[in-house]
């Protein structure tokens, strides 16, 4: 739902990236969720399916992000500070391999940060990225599982990524 017909507009070069890709993107029988791969090299962003049965384990995110250890979240957002709203009853959750600080400037700057955005929020952005969905737990001490990543969560996404950026 819009304010007006000009943020529609302003929105759609945002949606048209993944509005057809995600009608033709086929669920596995396998529980699964669908999450976003933004890999360095510009080729994404790209919707994904990661099986649920791995989530929270070592190599969840494999064959997309590869680490000798785990990934880890490197921000998790609970709300769009550039549009002043909170998200309900979920996160983003924008995950990267585990990188030394000082290695950080020697990686490539994500192409399809920079594709979504512009070349100077992209630059802020280093490596590969897998982004998943959460929903908020129902009870303390219970944790966020991950459901299916949606075409609001990459509108929301790409406002975090310049926000953050900025």
């Amino acid at each position: 739902m819009y304010c007006s017909p000009k943020c529609q507009k302003k929105d759609w070069s945002i949606h048209k990236v993944l509005c057809q890709p995600m009608a033709n993107l086929i669920k596995p029988t396998e529980p699964s969720y669908r999450a976003l791969f933004l890999p360095a090299d510009g080729t994404g962003p790209t919707l994904v399916w990661l099986e649920k049965s791995k989530y929270g384990e070592e190599g969840q995110f494999e064959p997309y992000l590869e680490a000798e250890d785990s990934c880890f979240g490197l921000a998790t957002t609970f709300q769009n500070q550039r549009r002043s709203r909170m998200f309900h009853y979920k996160i983003l959750s924008i995950n990267h391999p585990p990188v030394k600080p000082s290695a950080l400037s020697d990686m490539p700057v994500n192409k399809s940060i920079e594709k979504l955005t512009c070349t100077i929020v992209a630059k802020s952005w280093r490596g590969s990225f897998m982004i998943i969905s959460k929903r908020l737990p129902l009870s303390l001490g219970s944790l966020a599982e991950p459901i299916d990543f949606t075409l609001h969560d990459f509108k929301d996404l790409v406002d975090v990524l310049e926000h953050t950026a900025a």
